[in-house]
């Protein structure tokens, strides 16, 4: 046994009586607890609605990064290295991409794409890519659906000419001829300021309204249209990617906190069988969660793609040790038979505990924050933040709510928790 005048069995008492003492105040004071987590909650809602995305290679790196300068350098240079590249192909029509009914409505599609999609700098296709030939006098300059005439014979006498032209073979069309492709430049890139992405200036800094969701959605709008049905595509490059992982942070990982969230109060239900033992734990962890993402908005960083591991990070914490307190609690409160003298005693009790496992699993995540990756040196702080803030609203939100109740255990509990000690 541990010598009472040891210091360190003194600081843990010392600790131990503070959490006791956090415990009776949020009791008595349990309305201001409520009202302050609110007011945090809101806050933190406040903050994250001017968050924005960024699922972009460029988010791996620090400003001071090398070969970040580097890349910024060539962006100032030479304008956005950002593309969207569309492939197609006409499996039902005889001769493939170089149908003259499929060459019609690839111009009427690389059309739409240079008059209707936002950002766009240039878009390049079979139907408008310069052909430069040899002549007597030098070199002619066509363009297929300009300067040759619109039969399938004219097509045929242009696909023998496209590819001859290695510039073109494997860029725009296939070495045989059988798929064609489409290249849209950019003159937008992911890391450029949010003036300058905003498709609508003023409609917000929604997703849908921001460079590249807005490109990506226009351009599957289009691709859509019952005159390009004949058309076959399959959509890569960088504003498809960035999009969708765009989208995977903004939906996809909050559908998969309330699958887990719905998973675990199901568990809690059948196990504690009360509305405070699902409602209490799950509340906690929404407002350390949104705390977790307004932190995330008040240091100025965007949403990237290890975020969407946080949310339920989270949720696994803070949960786990709600329900270390709340069992404590409902055993002291069938022992003592007062609810506040059982809040006391059980903060007492697993307070340093909590303490102890959420600040070395922070801690843990801290030794992330050296790493060179930006990405994964900024979910280190924000996942330590959420750890401790989940921590924090555990050890005040919870003995708040708990302190909503009897005083005392009804005798029919009392029934039931003397007959499962028995057993």
């Amino acid at each position: 046994m541990a010598d009472e005048r040891d210091p360190a069995h003194e600081r843990i008492e010392r600790l131990n009586q503070r959490f006791a003492g956090l415990a009776g105040w949020c009791f008595d004071h349990r309305f201001v607890v409520v009202l302050v987590c609110l007011l945090a909650f809101a806050g933190s809602l406040t903050l994250a609605a001017k968050i924005q995305q960024d699922a972009s290679y460029e988010s791996y790196f620090n400003e001071g990064d090398h070969t970040y300068e580097a890349y910024q350098k060539y962006l100032d240079d030479f304008g956005s290295d950002e593309v969207s590249y569309i492939g197609y192909e006409i499996p039902d029509l005889p001769h493939g991409v170089w149908n003259v009914d499929a060459m019609a409505a690839l111009i009427s599609l690389t059309e739409a794409l240079e008059d209707e999609v936002p950002f766009v700098y240039e878009v390049t296709s079979l139907s408008n890519a310069e052909l430069i030939t040899p002549t007597e006098d030098g070199l002619a300059i066509r363009k297929l659906w300009r300067d040759f005439p619109h039969t399938q014979a004219a097509m045929d006498e242009a696909r023998a000419i496209f590819l001859a032209k290695p510039m073109y073979v494997g860029g725009l069309v296939t070495k045989d001829a059988r798929h064609g492709a489409i290249s849209i430049d950019m003159d937008r890139s992911s890391t450029d300021a949010i003036e300058d992405i905003r498709l609508d200036p003023e409609g917000g800094d929604g997703p849908p309204n921001l460079y590249p969701q807005a490109t990506y959605d226009k351009l599957d709008e289009i691709m859509a249209r019952p005159e390009y049905a004949t058309l076959r595509f399959d959509h890569s490059g960088d504003v498809p990617m960035n999009a969708v992982y765009n989208r995977i942070i903004e939906n996809e990982s909050d559908f998969l906190q309330y699958v887990s969230s719905g998973v675990i109060g199901l568990l809690l239900l059948v196990f504690l069988r009360s509305f405070v033992g699902v409602f209490a734990p799950l509340a906690i962890v929404q407002v350390a969660v949104m705390a977790t993402v307004g932190f995330i908005g008040a240091v100025g960083w965007k949403l990237d793609i290890l975020f969407g591991q946080m949310p339920n990070l989270i949720v696994t914490v803070g949960v786990a040790e709600a329900v270390h307190i709340l069992i404590e609690f409902r055993l002291w409160f069938h022992e003592l038979g007062d609810r506040r003298a059982a809040l006391v005693r059980t903060l007492s009790l697993v307070g340093a505990p909590c303490l102890l496992t959420s600040t070395t699993t922070a801690v843990g995540f801290l030794a992330l924050q050296v790493s060179p990756v930006l990405t994964l040196s900024h979910m280190a702080v924000y996942s330590a933040f959420g750890v401790m803030a989940a921590f924090l609203v555990t050890l005040t939100l919870l003995p708040a709510l708990l302190s909503f109740g009897p005083r005392t255990p009804s005798a029919k509990a009392l029934a039931r928790a003397a007959k499962e000690k028995e057993s």
